[in-house]
């Protein structure tokens, strides 16, 4: 069950909506917990998004910080989708490692979803540091001419400075 929230506009250029629970389905019929911020009137008028994909739980781990940093750029004209890692706070499945190609292969199926949604114009960035930036940059080097076309650019981690090099570039 989703809810729709409608966040104050403050000093952003657009109002912002949050749909703060929502699931996106995998092919083995697991489902991936998400949230969501979009410019008021995205689902008429679509815009760019941008995925940010980890196992912190969106509910608690990461919640404050999200609630900052994702309707901002919202307000600026960029959906942002937040999404929880397969078993990992309110998804399905179960976590077993890091970095396993299970995670990459449900990202992918996350980035094919978002695509063709209403409120995206089919263009579908990746966000991340630490472990969403290595992440991201497994991604790019697999889908970048695909769906990851429009956004190239992730904070190089700390955790793991081996398993990245960050692509640098605009938006």
């Amino acid at each position: 069950m989703s809810e729709l929230r409608t966040i104050p506009r403050r000093d952003l250029p657009r109002a912002v909506e949050e749909i703060e629970h929502f699931t996106i389905p995998l092919d083995d019929g697991t489902h991936l917990a998400a949230r969501r911020w979009q410019p008021v009137g995205a689902e008429q008028d679509p815009v760019a998004a941008a995925l940010e994909y980890l196992p912190y739980r969106k509910r608690d781990r990461t919640a404050y910080r999200d609630g900052l940093n994702h309707p901002y750029m919202a307000g600026h004209g960029y959906v942002r989708v937040r999404v929880d890692l397969r078993g990992s706070g309110d998804s399905e499945g179960v976590l077993t490692d890091e970095y396993l190609p299970r995670e990459l292969d449900d990202g992918m199926q996350v980035l094919a979803w978002i695509a063709p949604q209403p409120w995206c114009d089919g263009r579908v960035g990746i966000i991340g540091k630490s472990w969403g930036a290595s992440t991201a940059c497994r991604w790019l080097r697999v889908a970048r001419r695909r769906w990851a076309r429009s956004c190239r650019c992730a904070r190089p981690t700390t955790a793991s400075p081996t398993t990245c090099t960050p692509w640098v570039g605009a938006c």
